[in-house]
Formats: C-alpha cells, structure tokens, sequence
C-alpha cells in the first residue's frame, strides 16, 4: 500500500505531462534564412541616424545622417531634392554637406549654392 501511495504522484505526473501540446516545431529555414530582395526599389536606406541634444537654456540640436543608395532613374528623381521641414519662427536648419558618391567612385559634394530655401506650398495656401 505504501508503494501505491509512492508511485501514484508520480504517475499522475507523468499523466498530466502527457496532457499538454507539443512545443512549437522550430522554424524552418525558409524566408527566414533569406535575405530581402531591394534590388526592384529605386532607393534604399542603407544607414540612418538621428541624434538630438538639449541643453539647459532650452536650446537643442538634431542632427540627421543617412547613407542612401539610388539604384534607379526614378529614384535620382524622388531625392533630387531633399526637403527639411522646420519652423522658422524658432528653429534654423544649417546644413553640413551633401555627397553624392558616383558608380565609379568619385565623390562629388554639392555646393552650398544648391540649398534653397523655400516656403512649403501648403503655407503659401493656408498661412499659420
């Protein structure tokens, strides 16, 4: 009797483990494993970071860098002209350089005559 009431719990046990669902199968080495295909796309984003720092007088600063590959004639067109949205009652935009590394390797950095600043047409519409 003594050995009945020994081996019952660990009958129970293994039971009730008998009761639950397998676990969850590995995934298998499908679209996983395979990297994306961007080669269709007519830029990608390689790399892009944006750092912000604030001081204690309430002034701050965000920088942007981003690397971009253009892959297609439709992309030179969608970055042909990079828009920065600002507030210039309080904020100003300054920018560093832009470099636009060719095929063959010569790098090209864009004069600081090329920035423009512009109004957006949607102010010009409807004025805050």
């Amino acid at each position: 009797m003594k050995l009945i009431r020994l081996l019952l719990p660990v009958l129970l046990a293994g039971l009730m483990l008998a009761q639950q669902p397998p676990l969850p199968a590995a995934p298998s080495a499908t679209k996983a494993d395979k990297p994306a295909d961007y080669t269709q796309e007519p830029y990608v984003v390689q790399y892009q970071r944006t750092a912000w720092r604030f001081e204690n007088d309430g002034t701050g600063r965000r920088e942007v860098t981003a690397r971009i590959l253009v892959q297609s004639e439709a992309g030179v067109e969608q970055l042909g002209q990079l828009v920065v949205g600002y507030n210039s009652g309080n904020e100003s935009v300054a920018i560093a350089h832009v470099r636009v590394r060719k095929p063959d390797g010569i790098l090209i950095t864009a004069p600081e005559s090329a920035v423009q600043d512009l109004t957006a047409p949607v102010a010009r519409e409807a004025p805050v």
